[in-house]
């Protein structure tokens, strides 16, 4: 950086030098989210159907959907949604991600319209039937 420009900088009002330092931390994230992989970005479920499938694999698909299940658990345990409907899973005595799959997968082939919903919203369905809030 030049004599001048540190001087300009030095002088410049306070507004100004965080703006600066604010558009330089915006160039930072946008560089990084540019950075993230292609395959990363596409493994989004949006729809039951996706996560239908992907529980009907073995491998990195089950693994994923499993990853995604967990995640909206974490997310959503314990709160009501806008419609009233709520599961939780703290009642419960010992639950694994493997049996929270189990019981997304069962659900869906008990109820095959749902796979059209969002992923998000057929794993708290699936769940709040099986232990519902108190």
């Amino acid at each position: 950086m030049s004599r001048l420009a540190r001087s300009d900088e030095a002088q410049a009002p306070e507004e100004i030098r965080a703006m600066r330092g604010s558009l330089r931390k915006l160039t930072m994230v946008l560089a990084l989210g540019c950075a993230v992989p292609a395959a990363a970005q596409q493994q989004v479920f949006k729809q039951g159907v996706d996560l239908h499938e992907a529980l009907q694999q073995d491998g990195a698909e089950s693994s994923n959907a499993l990853n995604y299940i967990v995640g909206v658990v974490d997310a959503l345990n314990g709160t009501r949604s806008r419609d009233g409907s709520c599961f939780d899973l703290k009642a419960a005595e010992t639950v694994t991600g493997s049996r929270i799959a189990q019981v997304v997968r069962a659900f869906l082939l008990k109820n095959p319209q749902m796979k059209e919903r969002p992923g998000s919203s057929v794993v708290a369905a699936a769940l709040e039937e099986t232990w519902p809030c108190r």
